[in-house]
């Protein structure tokens, strides 16, 4: 069920109320926009003046699209003051929004101040470039052992590297070939080679181009590089644009060297391209990546399988005492595996673990095989590949055997050891001991401490033998993998946030693993590590039928992705839960989630929308206690737009629905809202009863932490009416709470009301001090109310001058 909060704290330091009517001048309020959020209020101004002119609705997000040839999202952010537009698009917007000729000039001044506001000081970026450097990203995988020939490919890279630095532009490789032909091995064997050269640190991705899995989003790759870098999680832009503008900056000038593997195409590496020649690229792909040669002054290196004396070189190193002892045998293997590096691999593996016979039975047997078996993969090189990994398969034991099998179903980049043993349906310790023999047979690989993935051509193997060999095997695994996501995620959340209302989740099959997390730190940090995998998750249920799992996923995902800025995350799987049900009291969940998203992105109309459907799938669920939380959240919509009539009458419909049903939890927040509406609206008596009755019902629960909400609303309560040492006391209370949540962005909320009551009562440096906690916390999140902040902070250093 949800649960309905509703305090200052609650919206407003993500997002800033529409308030502005409709008499207001545009010009007159230009002159005074300072921040992001504002100059968006006045573009959405714009947006409802021309509408009005029009006699129409104001223009979607769509029409905007179409008009501009601007995505959805990042129109969005810009209406909802989340990210500021280039000049250019700023300059184009106003004038679509029907800005006038005497306003495009103010508006345009407005937005430069903007801009110029957002800069630090020239101190505030040296701490900034100094902090940065601090966090040497080192992230290339280990060599592969036994590394041999490719002497040509190495000259050509170190030949590429030398430009660096040079007005030649960004030096980019382009390593194209078929699949297992030892690209990867190329690039990382090269790059810890030269390493020394790049001291500002390497990083490295797979992009997983050319698997059965979708490749990693620039978006999500950037994020990825952004934390490398040492952006903490929390403090990383929504938007690619964003993104790939921070991630440029702090390249900017770094000796680094980044390696894009396995990429789809040269689209799907662009954004990913540092700005700074003195950075190096090197990019892996099946694909020519054709684009980026002619575009973007890519050098390719093509790369073939192994000439046979490489091949024999490659052998001695993994056999080296029976090399020697039967090379005509090492010259037949060679052959047989067609010079591929990947099959020679596997190969050596099996014949390593059958140290007593004699080369010659090795080559025999795995001749025979070639005789049955087909392509794997018709650009693959030659037909030895399947071969070859088909009597690697075999020689595994039969459990071992079976969850390779099975990391053909993972959706996900990786799995976790619980993860694994639950696809497989056994013991967390069997679990180790499968996955143990899988890697040291090169059929798995630990692609991070206790995450493991096969390479993406033994994973379409994987998905090749379980349609072929073990379709049974198939969905009862999936439920499995899903139902370990499902019931984690939930104990995790319940860490995160005790207080919250609960569903009722599928039935745990047999087999499933599901894990405990004794700090709300350790929960956090397997949703940080789960992200990704739990949102393919939720595409598996939404594709294979399993919907209950696909929204309880969107559902127990919510305070995390919520605590943590992920908003567009958090849209994004409650619009796979809205595909995969057409159950109502599970849409109304999704329309809930989607509503709370488009809310903390300032989506405001697109949340209303949501809000109300989700009001009419509670209706038709039958549930009052969801049309109740429905109402506490609208009411708290209505009152930040400032329509406080609206907003007071749903308030108190909630408190009577929840009063009716007997549900205190529920009750405490719908009076805790209802008691900010009155106090909005003036009706300082009723709002005091309110709040006070939810502070009790709280204290009685047994949850004072709960209590934040309440208690930073008596502090905005007690502030209206004047009377600021209660206020502090009450604001102090809710401060403790929140960091007693581990909810940071309300408790710089509730430092920016503490700092506001000292100004007025003359304490400027505590106020300051609290305005630079404050701002501090959102530096973490990447918020623009931090530049606010410092605008503040800055003032009020010249009034002391």
């Amino acid at each position: 069920m949800l649960r309905g909060i509703a305090d200052e704290a609650g919206w407003g330091v993500y997002v800033n109320a529409d308030s502005a009517a409709s008499t207001v001048s545009v010009e007159h309020d230009a002159a005074t926009v300072r921040t992001v959020p504002e100059l968006a209020r006045l573009l959405r101004l714009l947006r409802r003046r021309e509408a009005r002119n029009r006699d129409g609705a104001a223009l979607t997000y769509r029409e905007l699209a179409a008009k501009t040839g601007w995505s959805h999202a990042i129109i969005g952010e810009y209406l909802a003051g989340t990210a500021l537009p280039p000049t250019d698009r700023f300059d184009q917007l106003i004038q679509i929004l029907g800005a006038t000729r005497s306003e495009l000039g103010p508006l345009a001044t407005a937005r430069d101040r903007v801009e110029e506001l957002r800069r630090p000081s020239r101190a505030a970026s040296a701490a900034s470039a100094t902090r940065s450097a601090e966090r040497v990203p080192r992230e290339l995988p280990a060599p592969v052992p036994g590394f041999v020939g490719r002497r040509p490919q190495l000259s050509e890279l170190n030949r590429i590297a030398a430009s660096a630095g040079t007005e030649t532009g960004l030096p980019i490789a382009a390593i194209c070939g078929g699949g297992g032909v030892g690209k990867t091995a190329l690039a990382v064997h090269w790059a810890h080679r030269r390493a020394a050269d790049f001291p500002d640190g390497q990083l490295y991705i797979d992009l997983r181009g050319f698997s059965a899995r979708e490749p990693v989003a620039a978006v999500d790759a950037l994020g990825r590089f952004l934390n490398a870098l040492g952006v903490e999680p929390d403090r990383i832009p929504s938007g690619v644009d964003e993104r790939a503008s921070r991630y440029r900056t702090m390249l900017a000038g770094r000796r680094m060297l980044v390696v894009l593997d396995n990429a789809v195409s040269a689209e799907h590496v662009r954004p990913l391209l540092p700005g700074s020649a003195t950075c190096m690229v090197v990019v892996t792909s099946r694909d020519s990546l054709a684009g980026l040669v002619a575009a973007d002054g890519a050098q390719r290196i093509q790369l073939d399988v192994l000439a046979e004396s490489d091949g024999i070189n490659l052998l001695r190193a993994l056999l080296p005492d029976r090399v020697d002892a039967q090379p005509k045998e090492a010259s037949a293997l060679v052959h047989l595996c067609g010079g591929l590096p990947l099959a020679l691999r596997v190969a050596a593996e099996v014949a390593a673990s059958r140290p007593d016979e004699p080369l010659s039975e090795i080559v025999a047997e795995l001749g025979a095989d070639q005789d049955r078996l087909e392509l794997l993969d018709a650009g693959d090189g030659p037909n030895t590949l399947r071969a070859v990994l088909s009597w690697s398969y075999r020689r595994l034991s039969p459990g071992a055997a079976r969850l390779f099998r099975l990391f053909g179903v993972e959706p996900g980049p990786d799995l976790s050891l619980a993860a694994a043993a639950s696809l497989a349906g056994v013991s967390l310790s069997t679990g180790r001991r499968l996955v143990g023999e899988l890697t040291r047979a090169h059929m798995l690989a630990e692609v991070s401490p206790g995450r493991y993935a096969p390479h993406q051509v033994l994973r379409a193997y994987a998905r090749e033998l379980l349609h072929d060999e073990a379709a049974h095997d198939r969905r009862p695994a999936m439920r499995r993998l899903l139902d370990h996501y499902v019931h984690t995620a939930d104990r995790a959340d319940r860490v995160l946030d005790p207080t919250r209302s609960r569903i009722d989740l599928v039935e745990m099959s047999p087999g499933a693993v599901v894990g405990d997390f004794p700090t709300a730190a350790k929960a956090k940090a397997w949703f940080c590590a789960e992200r990704q995998s739990l949102l393919a998750a939720a595409r598996l249920g939404r594709d294979y039928g399993f919907a209950d799992h696909a929204w309880q996923l969107a559902w127990t995902m919510a305070t995390y992705l919520d605590r943590s800025a992920g908003w567009l995350d958090w849209a994004a799987v409650n619009t796979v839960a809205l595909q995969a049900t057409d159950d109502p009291a599970a849409l109304a969940q999704a329309h809930a989630g989607l509503a709370q998203a488009s809310a903390r992105l300032g989506l405001f109309d697109v949340a209303e929308e949501h809000w109300q459907r989700c009001a009419d799938q509670f209706a038709r669920a039958g549930d009052p206690l969801g049309e109740a939380a429905v109402a506490t959240q609208l009411a708290d919509l209505y009152v930040r737009a400032g329509r406080s009539d609206e907003a007071v009458k749903t308030a108190r419909r909630a408190v009577e629905l929840y009063r009716a049903q007997g549900d205190e939890v529920g009750l405490a927040g719908a009076l805790t809202n209802a008691g900010y509406c009155h106090a909005v609206a003036g009706d300082y008596d009723r709002a005091l009863a309110e709040c006070g009755e939810a502070l009790e019902l709280w204290r009685r629960r047994g949850h004072p932490s709960a209590a934040a909400s309440t208690l930073d609303s008596l502090g905005f309560l007690y502030r209206r009416m004047g009377r600021y040492d209660e206020a502090e006391r009450y604001y102090r209370q809710a401060l403790a709470a929140h960091r007693e949540r581990g909810d940071r962005l309300q408790e710089a909320t509730v430092l920016r009301h503490l700092a506001e009551i000292h100004e007025q009562a003359g304490q400027e440096t505590l106020a300051s001090d609290e305005r630079q906690a404050a701002a501090s916390i959102l530096d973490d999140f990447s918020h623009v109310d931090a530049n606010h902040l410092r605008v503040r902070l800055s003032e009020t250093v010249l009034r002391r001058r």
